[in-house]
């Protein structure tokens, strides 16, 4: 891995931008070009101590440090910058922020920063104004060039005189963390620290699909999809209740605009979870989401993630790379919609993989190069056709050992992780709900199980869910899931309580749960 920034460094009375290049590789060696050796390795052991209050550790990897011009002394001047390229390393900040920043000042072993260059020392006491270091003159006209950082960070002892004051772009701090708290915040999208906008989100250009209307966040609406009435309210219900779904049926019947669709049901992210995601994108080397003001926290849209199947399991879960953990699809979807088409097309290992992260929603990644956990609770999507040449029963030209193989591979323990299952392509139907109602209708619902609300069961319904459990031989998670899936259509209905005849309809949307499905 490969890290680039910009520290401020002395020659004397001097000033002159230096940059530092890191290369992060396999291995356990410290390699030192254009500054000394003793004075990196002193530096290492001062910002292997600045880790720890952040919770980080030193990567265990060799590292190439070349630092142009050549600086001379202990450098410690350059402590901050080489910390922001260890932490670049750790996937705490991204590579391409570094780029174009400069930054300067020791750092304690408290992870403080203290000290800056002697000749901005001196600048500061004799005058009164901010170093022209700071703002290069460039003739008139010209193209700035990157021959030195357009913003950065310098420590706050180094506006504490009278009259000083950080110019436009630069940030004083604390300490380490507040360091990368800043560059977290305020670079997530290039050069200067514009991604953090005040006002609404802004708009994302998602191609119109299949005539669906595209709303103000980007996202396409169901409205203009004919029909499809049942897997549009099971749908909602799946997004209000966070129950998977498995939408099956011919190809070219909407299976893939109404999941695209179904990603607008899905309240903005907001506060830490926000973040979280945007640190896992910077670990994919994914481009960063749109940050916007929404009250008093940071908020953006749930992502929306449709990684192909030929990504298989390490596409799907996550990997290693370089040395470093890279974090997968599921990972990447958290707290929004993962939609995988095509599911029987994915590779076994990959499929099955999925029961566990369904489960349990944590992964532990375990290779030789080192071990990662990531929590994630996507809304998972999937789809598939009924069989091998993807037509409706009455149509189809398979062979019944090829259909049966086929439909073979969605295991029932992979189906039961599945408990809404809707076939698409015949229903003309319309949902009781507009887009709009059915969107407000999936933010209350969210809000009211938040809170711990829950529907009260009447007897007929008691007696409705067991008798079809036990008739069928239905394993406690089928039996669990039609329980939830009975709540949230009672809800859907705007019942009080739960009804037998919500007890049935949860149980219709169960059927590839059962064995008829394969012996069709």
């Amino acid at each position: 891995m490969y890290v680039s920034t910009w520290g401020l460094a002395s020659a004397g009375p001097v000033l002159a931008w230096t940059k530092l290049e890191v290369r992060a590789e396999r291995g356990a060696l410290l390699r030192v070009s254009g500054m000394p050796f003793r004075a990196a390795q002193t530096a290492q052991s001062r910002i292997r101590a600045a880790l720890a209050p952040l919770g980080l550790r030193w990567p265990g990897k060799s590292f190439t440090l070349n630092v142009r011009p050549p600086v001379g002394g202990d450098a410690s001047q350059l402590d901050v910058p080489l910390a922001l390229c260890v932490l670049a390393i750790l996937g705490e900040v991204r590579p391409a922020t570094l780029a174009t920043m400069g930054s300067c000042g020791s750092l304690g072993l408290d992870g403080s920063l203290a000290g800056w260059p002697d000749g901005l020392a001196a600048w500061f006491e004799h005058g009164t104004a901010t170093p022209p270091v700071l703002h290069p003159p460039r003739p008139e006209g010209v193209t700035p060039s990157h021959d030195g950082p357009t913003w950065g960070i310098l420590p706050v002892a180094a506006w504490a005189h009278p009259g000083v004051s950080p110019p436009d772009g630069w940030h004083a701090c604390n300490s380490l963390a507040e360091c990368r708290d800043t560059l977290k915040r305020e670079a997530w999208g290039g050069p200067r620290p514009t991604s953090v906008l005040p006002g609404p989100a802004p708009s994302a250009t998602v191609p119109d699909l299949e005539g669906g209307n595209a709303t103000k966040s980007g996202s396409a609406t169901w409205d203009a999809l004919h029909g499809e009435g049942l897997a549009k309210t099971w749908l909602s219900i799946g997004a209000a209740m966070h129950e998977p779904v498995l939408l099956v049926g011919p190809p070219g019947v909407g299976k893939t605009s109404l999941a695209f669709a179904s990603h607008g049901l899905l309240p903005s992210l907001e506060g830490a979870e926000a973040l979280e995601l945007a640190r896992r994108r910077q670990q994919a080397n994914m481009s960063p989401p749109a940050l916007h003001n929404h009250g008093t926290t940071l908020a953006q849209t749930p992502p929306l993630v449709a990684p192909h199947p030929a990504g298989g399991t390490a596409g799907l879960l996550g990997s290693w790379r370089r040395g470093l953990p890279v974090p997968g699809a599921w990972a990447l979807a958290h707290g929004g919609l993962l939609f995988l088409d095509e599911l029987t097309e994915w590779p076994r290992p990959a499929r099955e993989s999925l029961r566990h992260v369904m489960e349990r929603h944590v992964l532990d990644l375990h290779r030789a190069e080192g071990a990662c956990r990531w929590h994630a609770n996507p809304w998972i999507v999937a789809a598939t056709n009924p069989c091998r040449c993807g037509q409706r029963a009455e149509r189809c030209v398979c062979p019944a050992h090829e259909r049966h193989a086929y439909r073979r591979k969605l295991s029932a323990p992979l189906l039961e992780r599945f408990p809404i299952q809707v076939e698409v392509g015949h229903d003309a139907s319309r949902p009781s709900r507009t887009w709009q109602e059915s969107r407000d209708w999936v933010a209350a619902i969210r809000r009211d199980r938040a809170s711990g609300g829950a529907l009260p069961w009447t007897a007929e319904a008691e007696s409705e869910a067991q008798s079809l459990s036990q008739g069928n031989s239905c394993s406690r998670r089928v039996s669990r899931a039609v329980r939830r899936l009975a709540e949230g259509h009672a809800r859907w209905t705007n019942r009080a309580e739960i009804h037998d005849v919500d007890v049935r309809a949860a149980w219709d949307v169960t059927w590839m749960a059962r064995g008829g499905w394969w012996q069709d």
